[in-house]
């Protein structure tokens, strides 16, 4: 006993031709003549009478017909929210990337999305660099922006972006904020205000303060970006901050920032994982992050606003 058996009895109950129902379910007529005796040899009894060129259930198929309408309900059921999910999930893409991405450059990027994929719903996961990782490499989300140096470690292909640089991040009113050079003597004894360990500033900071060997007694930790600009604007201190974070700000007149020549450039890349297959839709987004000079359209857009 099939879901096939169990409609053809379902619709020749209502109406009682075979012809007819060899149309709705696209089958041809001996097709229909031939589950109806499946379904009659496999329960041992007889369903279906003919009278006057009509199909007509026996009474054991009258017994059967509710819990047949029953099955077929459900399956009608199932299949259609089955099929809109499935239709939910061609038109959805997941980008993963940390909140200064989605602050500064997604909302162009997104406004350009809508324009080349008017049919998708792109959903936006905002989470520090580790976990974004982490999420594309388990195919929890399909796409990710982030810092080069965070994917080392992971299967990905990447698409570059643009370039961000480090620096130092100095309120205006700061003693060197005028000077051209900072030493890193000349800020040693400043307090510093710094990023969580995992952190790709935290990183740099560290790695700076170790090559030139600061012994530095004023620290202090901030889970955000936002809260540490803050600060250094009204004068608590000074921090390590890469350009895309601080340059609103820096246009604005309200920070100071000095690029620091000794840390290499870190390349923000549109990634996606190795292991796993994309359907039309995603390899035409995949071909969008490949247009270098849509991308360099984009970072002018982030960068002059």
């Amino acid at each position: 006993m099939n879901l096939q058996q169990l409609k053809i009895l379902v619709l020749l109950a209502e109406h009682k031709k075979v012809t007819v129902v060899a149309e709705m379910l696209k089958l041809k007529h001996p097709t229909v003549i031939f589950h109806m005796k499946k379904l009659e040899a496999y329960l041992g009894a007889t369903l279906f009478e003919k009278r006057q060129n009509r199909i007509f259930l026996t009474h054991a198929a009258t017994l059967l017909l509710p819990y047949a309408r029953q099955m077929v309900s459900s399956a009608e059921e199932a299949e259609a929210v089955l099929l809109k999910s499935l239709q939910n999930f061609e038109n959805k893409i997941t980008i993963g990337c940390t909140a200064t991405v989605g602050k500064y450059f997604l909302p162009h990027l997104l406004n350009h999305l809508r324009q080349a994929f008017p049919n998708v719903n792109v959903d936006i996961k905002i989470e520090k660099s580790d976990i974004i990782a982490t999420l594309l490499a388990s195919f929890q989300i399909d796409f990710g922006i982030l810092m080069e140096r965070h994917i080392e470690r992971y299967d990905f292909s990447k698409l570059p972006l643009f370039d961000d640089v480090y620096g130092i991040a100095l309120s205006p009113s700061h003693p060197l904020a005028n000077i051209e050079s900072i030493h890193p003597i000349q800020i040693e004894n400043d307090r510093w205000l710094i990023r969580e360990q995992g952190a790709l500033s935290r990183k740099v900071f560290d790695e700076w303060t170790l090559q030139h060997k600061l012994n530095l007694h004023a620290v202090s930790e901030f889970g955000a970006s936002d809260a540490i600009k803050e600060a250094v604007i009204s004068g608590l201190g000074i921090s390590i901050m890469d350009y895309l974070s601080v340059f609103e700000e820096v246009k604005k007149d309200k920070l100071i920032f000095k690029k620091l020549e000794s840390v290499p450039t870190q390349k923000l890349c549109f990634i996606y994982s190795n292991k796993r297959s994309y359907n039309l839709q995603m390899k035409q987004l995949i071909d969008l992050f490949s247009n270098q000079l849509l991308i360099h359209q984009l970072t002018n857009l982030v960068f002059e606003r």
